[in-house]
């Protein structure tokens, strides 16, 4: 199912959540949307459930418009951030509870609810009640009331939020693989950029309401188009620097005494704001890649790689870079980074 949102906007009171916002999901896609707490990413998710109406704008499930359509007129599931389980059923009957309300005959419930229970990993638990169960078995049960009455669109509200760490990446990789066996177009709402990233094929960053940039995670990470997303996706550093030279998509930065090379964006002035993708520094020199040289100020070593804070020569301002295979290096000392052109984003200042 292909979903369009033209021109939405919703306001609470005084305070504006969403504005102007327009975009396209793809059939069949996963599709998550981004951004900090207080974003307005929920809002839209709500409004696409049919939980809300927009004050402007229209949403569409394919060529139908469904803007003020009901979230029972929509054929769209919602699995929300704390599974909203029915304490007093049981796990059976928590799947079974849509299907009834649709008034199914009670063999084609039974044959429904086998099959959920089969797709996610619950055949045994049938019988048990939400608090009889491990929070991974709630929201799968949560998952499995959703999908079983086979919505053509899947609607996700951070729904692994409220996990432990190991059990969300082994959930989300679960979560995945079932939405590309079933084909179904889900949109998955998160303030988490990792799962966003290992998740969708598309993402869509919100930030004050606004729609700031969509595309695929490579694109979002690897050349953000917007200074919002250069910093708020990935670990990053950020720093104003002094443009000696550009062309051809690229610019020569200074940043304090040290020259590097950075991807422009619209750099169209002598100041820039740098940021930088701290986790692709390397600690030894590399072909085509930029030294950036400074005082340490912190070093910590974190397993498999060593977060360094350091002053760049010629500068007051502290950067952070995440190096593997290096030894903390004391604070004081002096440490060279070198930095891939798509480590480094310059944007006008």
């Amino acid at each position: 199912m292909r979903i369009r949102v033209e021109g939405v906007s919703k306001r609470f009171g005084k305070f504006h959540a969403l504005k102007n916002v327009s975009l396209e999901v793809r059939d069949g896609e996963f599709f998550a949307i981004l951004g900090p707490s207080g974003s307005g990413k929920t809002t839209l998710l709500r409004i696409l459930a049919g939980f809300e109406f927009p004050d402007e704008g229209r949403i569409y499930f394919g060529d139908e418009d469904v803007t003020f359509k009901g979230p029972e007129e929509r054929g769209a599931a919602m699995v929300f951030q704390n599974w909203a389980l029915w304490p007093h059923m049981t796990v059976y009957e928590n799947i079974a509870f849509g299907l009834k309300v649709r008034k199914l005959p009670k063999e084609v419930v039974d044959q429904k609810v086998r099959w959920a229970l089969k797709l996610l990993g619950l055949e045994g638990l049938e019988n048990r009640y939400p608090h009889q169960l491990s929070g991974g078995q709630q929201q799968r049960v949560a998952l499995a009331r959703a999908l079983v009455v086979e919505p053509k669109v899947l609607l996700l509200d951070e729904p692994l939020s409220n996990l432990d760490a190991r059990l969300r990446l082994k959930l989300r990789g679960e979560l995945k693989k079932i939405q590309r066996e079933l084909g179904i177009t889900a949109i998955y709402v998160t303030h988490d950029q990792e799962e966003a990233l290992a998740m969708a094929d598309r993402l869509a960053l919100i930030n004050k309401g606004e729609l700031v940039e969509v595309g695929t995670p490579e694109q979002i990470y690897r050349d953000p188009q917007h200074p919002f997303t250069a910093i708020f996706i990935g670990k990053t550093s950020t720093a104003k620097g002094r443009v000696v030279e550009r062309g051809d998509g690229l610019a020569r930065i200074a940043v304090g005494e040290n020259i590097i090379t950075a991807k422009a964006h619209g750099l169209n002035t002598e100041r820039a704001l740098v940021v930088f993708k701290s986790d692709l520094a390397k600690a030894r020199p590399r072909e085509g890649y930029s030294p950036l040289t400074g005082r340490v100020t912190v070093s910590m070593y974190m397993g498999s790689q060593v977060e360094v804070r350091m002053v760049p020569k010629g500068s007051e301002e502290e950067l952070v870079f995440y190096l593997a295979e290096q030894e903390p290096p004391p604070p004081g000392s002096e440490v060279t980074v070198y930095l891939p052109v798509e480590g480094v984003h310059a944007y006008p200042l």
